[in-house]
């Protein structure tokens, strides 16, 4: 998939430009479709504050401290994280810059956006893969549910009203349908990406979610004993309400976020 991506190997911002003398730059340009291949890269990636780190490290270079103002946490945890993704594959150092003594590092996600392939959803059906898998999807929704009413606060929602769109549907279809639409939502999730533009300053985020629910004949089903779970509604209602902004629904079965981020806000 073809993308106007200018290439990892260029200076990352002016600053860094006028050291170019001190830099030292490995060759290297992001694929546009990465596959996890392992458990150990789920795990990796299954918090919502990891999530949120790929998502800057997959627009351009940046060194932690970079990602650390645009995400609004300074602290030396973000050194750790970034470590552990560089260790799983998922992040690479492709750039140094000698400057005021020090090294400065510049990291990049290995791919413009990542995929989880069937084969290793099957993989997960151990209790650890599963546990794995669980809490990769909720570090999803819940770097979503931040990010979503973060822009809401800061007024992003309201200033490009026609921009948003936020959809919980159920339907009842046999898995030949379903597959259909998740065949659509690959191609929309595609087409998302390819309509990227880097020197677009307006960031916006995209969430796709289909998958049978857990109930039979109208009966809702439970996890059996010993089988992971995520945490309870009551506390993802409260913590969304503390927040200023209203809960969403407990038990969503197809989800589209489609909204502007506060972090990437227009001028004036």
């Amino acid at each position: 998939m073809a993308r106007g991506d200018r290439s990892a190997s260029a200076l990352p911002d002016r600053e860094a430009a006028t050291s170019a003398p001190l830099a030292q730059w490995e060759a290297f340009e992001p694929v546009d479709v990465y596959e996890l291949t392992d458990l150990d890269q789920l795990r990796a990636a299954a918090t919502p504050l990891r999530i949120r780190i790929l998502g800057w490290l997959q627009e351009r270079p940046r060194t932690v401290q970079e990602v650390g103002r645009l995400l609004g946490d300074r602290s030396t945890r973000l050194y750790y994280h970034v470590a552990e993704l560089e260790r799983v594959g998922l992040v690479k150092l492709v750039g140094t810059v000698a400057r005021a003594g020090t090294v400065e590092k510049y990291y990049r996600a290995v791919a413009r956006y990542f995929r989880l392939p069937p084969a290793l959803l099957q993989a997960a059906g151990d209790t650890q893969g599963g546990k794995a898998w669980v809490e990769f999807v909720s570090g999803c929704l819940s770097a979503t549910s931040r990010d979503l009413r973060r822009s809401y606060r800061r007024g992003m929602v309201q200033r490009y009203p026609d921009t948003v769109d936020v959809r919980h549907l159920v339907a009842n279809l046999p898995p030949e349908a379903a597959r259909t639409v998740a065949t659509a939502l690959r191609s929309l999730g595609e087409l998302f990406t390819l309509l990227h533009r880097d020197a677009e300053p307006l960031r916006y985020g995209l969430l796709l979610a289909l998958y049978p629910e857990a109930e039979l004949d109208g009966r809702a089903t439970t996890a059996r004993e010993g089988e992971p779970k995520v945490g309870s509604e009551e506390s993802g209602s409260e913590a969304q309400e503390a927040e200023g902004f209203p809960a969403t629904p407990a038990n969503p079965t197809v989800q589209i976020l489609s909204k502007p981020s506060a972090a990437g806000q227009l001028p004036g």
